[in-house]
């Protein structure tokens, strides 16, 4: 079953894989400059700071040497970087909400005018990330399935936060009440999306693992193919989830594009 009918227009998988697709390849250009701005210099703090104990990491998993040596401040470390990318992720993800909000409403606002309207609302994002990493990771730990239901649960928080302005727990609700009813068919929406995305990217990485030296399997010119394929994926999967909010709201809720774009106004 691909769709449901509720209030408004039925919720269809193919429909939301049909708009993030045509969303994010008419805005590749300023949706990528946006996620430059955005994830840039967590990569490059990453990089600078962890650059060489990434270098041995592939060497050492691979042949079980144990020239790593992973010290408290490091694991301390890679932590902190961990939580700052994660961070600027959701700040990503909120820029690119109202970026593709706008859009659908026949828009198209400056990267600069969406890097506002997420940096306007940084600090509950941040908060955000913070409560949804804990829950998601805390159901994973449960057999798996608890953590994905629970994803899938509060996949459209950062959307309600950016488009309905609450707070962090009134969006996990209102994400959990979109969400109710419609779960097995967002998972087929963010599995056929995943697969894709993965498949895209094992495509454009491939010809460099025959390129680069084979010293290591991580690089510093490997490391920044890989940066830049999951900058790619997390602005897809950004558009995607401001997409599902969308048709999530049309469905159930029958507002009109131009009511929830010019909830930023």
């Amino acid at each position: 079953m691909t769709d449901v009918a509720v209030a408004g227009e039925p919720f269809r998988i193919g429909t939301c894989l049909s708009k993030a697709l045509s969303v994010y390849f008419a805005n590749f250009v300023s949706f990528t400059a946006m996620g430059l701005l955005v994830l840039a210099p967590g990569f490059m703090v990453l990089l600078m700071f962890f650059g060489n104990l990434l270098a041995s990491l592939g060497p050492a998993l691979l042949t079980g040497e144990s020239r790593l040596q992973l010290t408290p401040l490091t694991v301390a470390g890679f932590l902190a970087a961990f939580i700052a990318v994660l961070t600027l992720q959701y700040l990503l993800i909120g820029t690119v909400v109202y970026g593709t909000l706008q859009f659908l409403q026949g828009n198209t606002p400056p990267a600069t005018a969406a890097l506002a309207q997420g940096l306007k609302r940084s600090v509950p994002l941040f908060g955000l990330a913070a409560v949804t990493t804990v829950l998601v990771g805390a159901g994973l730990l449960l057999l798996v399935v608890p953590g994905i239901v629970i994803a899938l649960m509060i996949c459209v928080a950062v959307p309600v936060l950016m488009v309905e302005d609450g707070g962090i727990l009134a969006s996990l609700s209102r994400s959990r009440d979109l969400t109710k009813g419609l779960r097995w068919q967002l998972l087929g929406v963010f599995l056929a999306a995943l697969a894709g995305c993965i498949a895209v990217t094992a495509v454009v990485t491939l010809p460099f693992d025959f390129l680069l030296p084979r010293e290591g399997a991580i690089t510093l010119a490997g490391a920044i193919i890989e940066a830049a394929a999951q900058l790619f994926t997390t602005v897809f999967l950004a558009v995607l989830v401001a997409v599902v909010y969308h048709e999530l709201r049309v469905a159930k809720d029958g507002v009109s594009t131009a009511q929830l774009a010019a909830a930023f106004d």
